[in-house]
């Protein structure tokens, strides 16, 4: 008889335990239980700007004009570079920065803002990788070949070149309203496709880039 009773209340507990626990399950919804996603493409911006660099591949001063899409912290831009030296539009130039400090997020949400926060600064991972065809060298770098060989019969004031150029460093912005200033330096590898074995300056290389742009993220 004991026995009996004994299970009957482990049977009673138990069952208790059960519509105890549907219960609290039952006050909470699904969306409450699963965290919210990003939907891949929904909140992208696309923007537009231009920019001045260095690259240090002795081809001097160049500007670009690019478009940018901007997805949560990553921005690509692409579009075609002018050289200063030359005054052609003879290469391309595609850019991808992360962004590392600064809250610039896209949310889910249409209630929320899509930029949370603006801040002032914002401090960028950056690395981009640039293509010129034909390309003059820079007065600096003609002089300083024509000096190195005398004996040449290479005109290095008209010569032309075709390089390509990866570039890695920090990028620093600096918002206005709804237009941002950037500024980066770093590295750049470069490699002549055409080059006379002759030529003061290594075929590849390393070298310093530096540039200063402005842009507006989100038309």
């Amino acid at each position: 008889m004991k026995r009996i009773l004994f299970d009957m209340a482990k049977s009673i507990m138990l069952i208790g335990f059960v519509l105890n626990t549907q219960y609290i399950l039952s006050q909470n919804t699904p969306t409450d239980l699963v965290p919210k996603t990003r939907k891949s493409f929904k909140n992208a911006h696309i923007g537009f700007g231009t920019e001045t660099y260095i690259n240090g591949d002795a081809h001097g001063t160049f500007y670009a004009a690019n478009v940018n899409l901007t997805h949560g912290r990553s921005t690509i831009s692409i579009g075609p570079c002018l050289q200063k030296r030359s005054q052609e539009v003879n290469g391309g130039k595609m850019s991808f920065s992360y962004l590392i400090s600064g809250i610039n997020e896209l949310y889910e949400d249409e209630s929320e803002s899509a930029a949370v926060l603006n801040d002032i600064v914002e401090l960028h991972a950056l690395c981009n990788l640039q293509y010129t065809h034909q390309s003059r060298l820079s007065y600096c770098a003609a002089q300083a070949e024509t000096i190195a060989n005398p004996e040449s019969t290479i005109n290095y004031g008209e010569a032309r070149f075709n390089t390509i150029t990866a570039t890695i460093g920090p990028e620093v912005d600096f918002s206005i309203k709804k237009v941002k200033i950037k500024t980066y330096a770093g590295a750049s590898f470069f490699h002549h496709f055409k080059y006379d074995e002759s030529m003061y300056r290594p075929r590849t290389g390393t070298a310093l880039v530096f540039g200063l742009g402005i842009y507006i993220p989100k038309l």
